[in-house]
């Protein structure tokens, strides 16, 4: 799902009800606009509660503030024109993305219901798991591979004549080929379940060492969906192993489906506080406050927390820092509360806008820039809190805005890589104008 949050689209449908006891002898349309842009209008329609069968689709994208605009008009009497403005964030952040817009102030008798619904039905996914037995006794069968570091590919077939690589497993050695499970969408294996896939075996130096042609419906016409077969040497086509292939299917939910089943989100912020930044006492600091007006990082807190924060039903924040020293230590902290004491929660965007001016001045910037402490730090949350409440649907994101240096690549890397596996997404904002490169790179396992 970390993929699915951070960047790209998806695309939804939007509905219009008009509860209309005020008006019933008039018909009314509504017009729709987003970002400004108009798009489209319903027909018009009478009655004291209209269901328009008009819907409109929209690409709808997490992270960005989407603007919409609904003008509901009577076109028997031009008295009649309302608006009604919000976010799409607004709606996706109800649950069953449901908003109910009073058009008269404090009158029950008018009022526009908003829905919205997923276009795109949940795709079926494939878990397929491959162990293999090697024939540890006949050892000269293998003396011309590498195989301290085995792994598989699965190839589908694109054109009846060629195969094209989906899928490359992790390197195990010779001793323990059981791999871990793969989990990928059904149509990017096969269309159809008769098509055959191709499993290859490599050693080290990327030397083929067996095949085998396979399709899902021989998979699921054996006992219990696991199939097994005996492998050959490549070279000698002498038989030197067993393989076993199990393989299982289910609906994989998109991030839509999930906020439409109430499912809880929370937002942890990291806030860079490196010398790199600047003194906050100096004009150009991308943390200056000489100014009379915000800085770089309070635009980038409200305006990024206010869109995620539609999503955070309690609106209450983890907020940590990182990169600086506490007035009279020389110690850099890689990770600390920004609100100066044992809790790093903090209630609603403006509060964490303004801890973070109140206590901005009991720091020392310095150095280096570090991620991965802060991204351990939540991921450690994240796992408590699954323990201690396994039963909770709950999805975090964290957010860090930082100026765009990183000196622990590596251990970043690996870090996300391990908060793959859990319900978390890690969102980078470049603050400034330097050199983003390296957040680029982080895009790829964020």
């Amino acid at each position: 799902m970390q993929n699915e949050i951070a960047g790209g689209y998806q695309k939804i449908q939007i509905f219009f009800k008009l509860y209309n006891t005020q008006y019933p002898e008039n018909s009314f349309k509504i017009k729709v606009y987003l970002d400004e842009i108009y798009l489209e209008e319903t027909n018009s329609k009478m009655g004291e509660e209209i269901t328009f069968d008009k819907f409109f689709h929209l690409n709808y994208t997490f992270e960005k503030e989407q603007h919409l605009k609904f003008i509901v008009s009577s076109p028997e009497e031009s008295s009649l024109y309302f608006e009604a403005k919000m976010t799409v964030a607004r709606i996706m952040g109800t649950r069953n993305f449901c908003v109910k817009h009073k058009l008269i102030q404090e009158n029950e008798d008018f009022i526009l219901q908003i829905d919205a619904k997923n276009s795109i039905e949940s795709k079926m996914s494939s878990k397929i798991k491959v162990d293999c037995n090697l024939n540890k006794s006949n050892s000269s069968s293998f003396s011309s591979y590498q195989i301290d570091e085995i792994f598989f590919t699965i190839s589908n077939f694109i054109d009846q004549k060629n195969f094209r690589n989906v899928y490359k497993s992790e390197e195990h050695n010779f001793n323990s080929l059981n791999f871990e499970e793969l989990i990928i969408s059904r149509d990017l294996i096969f269309e159809n379940e008769s098509d055959k896939i191709l499993i290859k075996l490599y050693d080290a130096n990327y030397a083929e060492i067996s095949d085998i042609f396979i399709s899902i419906e021989e998979i699921k016409s054996s006992y219990d969906l696991i199939f097994g077969k005996d492998f050959t040497d490549k070279n000698s086509s002498e038989i030197i192993g067993h393989i076993k292939i199990k393989y299982s299917e289910f609906t994989r939910k998109s991030f839509v489906d999930y906020l439409y089943s109430g499912m809880e989100i929370n937002l942890s912020i990291g806030i860079d506080f490196t010398a790199s930044n600047g003194s906050p006492k100096e004009k150009n600091s991308l943390h200056s406050f000489i100014m009379n007006e915000p800085n770089d990082y309070e635009r980038a807190i409200n305006s990024c927390g206010q869109i995620l924060s539609y999503y955070d039903t309690d609106k209450i924040y983890p907020v940590f820092g990182f990169g600086a020293q506490f007035l009279g230590s020389n110690i850099v902290n890689h990770c600390f509360n920004v609100s100066f004491n044992n809790d790093p929660n903090i209630q609603g965007i403006d509060n964490v806008i303004n801890t973070y001016k109140e206590n901005i001045m009991k720091l020392n910037f310095s150095g280096p820039t570090y991620f991965s402490p802060l991204i351990k730090n939540v991921v450690d949350m994240i796992r408590n809190n699954i323990s201690m409440n396994p039963s909770e649907v709950t999805y975090n994101i964290l957010l860090i805005l930082s100026d765009g240096q990183i000196n622990d690549m590596g251990q970043t890397i690996d870090i996300l890589i391990e908060a793959a596996k859990l319900p978390l997404s890690v969102i980078i904002v470049g603050i400034g104008n330097a050199d983003f490169s390296n957040m680029v790179t982080l895009g790829n396992f964020t």
